[in-house]
């Protein structure tokens, strides 16, 4: 990664997250939440792995923030992407008696 020195770094899953970031992470919170790298000079950005996405949110709602991720970037527009997660809250899947509820 520091040969490379990405802008941004998109982490998909718990596994590389925690890799890269040199820490426990907490999947399901920290979607779509940006850190600094080691480095200092590149971002990581953590997203929910697609496998199985649907245990934690709506996939249709996951498959547009990560279309928006995407469209910033091939924009070059990388401030705007905290924004596409703001709604988060709305979206993720509440599990109450063993039934996913959106």
């Amino acid at each position: 990664m520091e040969e490379l020195n990405p802008e941004l770094i998109l982490s998909f899953g718990k596994r590389s997250s925690e890799l890269l970031l040199d820490r426990e992470v907490k999947i399901n919170d920290e979607h779509g939440k940006i850190y600094s790298y080691k480095n200092g000079l590149s971002k990581i950005l953590i997203l929910l792995h697609p496998t199985n996405i649907n245990y934690w949110m709506n996939v249709d709602d996951y498959k547009k923030q990560v279309t928006d991720v995407f469209k910033a970037i091939a924009s070059n527009n990388l401030n705007s992407i905290p924004g596409i997660f703001s709604q988060k809250r709305n979206i993720w899947t509440q599990k109450k008696n063993g039934v996913k509820k959106f």
